[in-house]
């Protein structure tokens, strides 16, 4: 029996909050206040986020899920600088049962 396979592909976003500016940068001890690195950051980001993945058809109704999504840090520029993170690839694996 042949097999099929559903591609897809994923887009989100989101806010995070720090206690602390992020990310920090530069040189230096740092001061949570007013200087040191990420003196010019913010303590709000956003996640914008994209992925691919593929379902996997095993059987009727069953599938093998494979995907990897990316993530990225930034502040929009809310602070004075907006250096940016590359947070993160994540991947996964996983089996369904579709109704």
């Amino acid at each position: 029996m042949a097999s099929a396979s559903c591609r897809g592909w994923q887009a989100a976003g989101g806010v995070l909050w720090t206690n602390h500016k992020y990310p920090a940068y530069g040189q230096g001890e740092v001061n949570l206040v007013n200087s040191g690195p990420g003196s010019g950051a913010s303590v709000w980001n956003f996640t914008p986020q994209g992925g691919i993945g593929v379902h996997y058809f095993v059987k009727p109704k069953q599938s093998l899920d494979l995907g990897a999504n990316g993530i990225h840090i930034s502040s929009a520029s809310l602070g004075d600088r907006n250096p940016g993170v590359n947070a993160s690839v994540q991947f996964s694996l996983g089996y369904s049962w579709w109704k």
